[in-house]
C-alpha cells in the first residue's frame, strides 16, 4: 500500500484500516495522520 492509494480512500476507509491494524488513538487524529501512521506501520 502506498500514499496515492491510501489518499484516495474515504476517511471511514482509512479508519477502518487504522483500526483492522491496531493503531492506538487513531479517532482523534486527522485523516493526514492517520496515513501517516498507517504508512509509518
Amino acid at each position: 500500500m502506498n500514499l496515492s492509494d491510501l489518499k484516495q480512500k474515504s476517511s471511514q476507509e482509512i479508519l477502518a484500516l487504522a483500526e483492522s491494524m491496531g493503531l492506538d488513538d487513531i479517532s482523534r487524529k486527522r485523516k493526514q495522520d492517520l496515513i501517516f501512521s498507517i504508512l509509518k506501520a
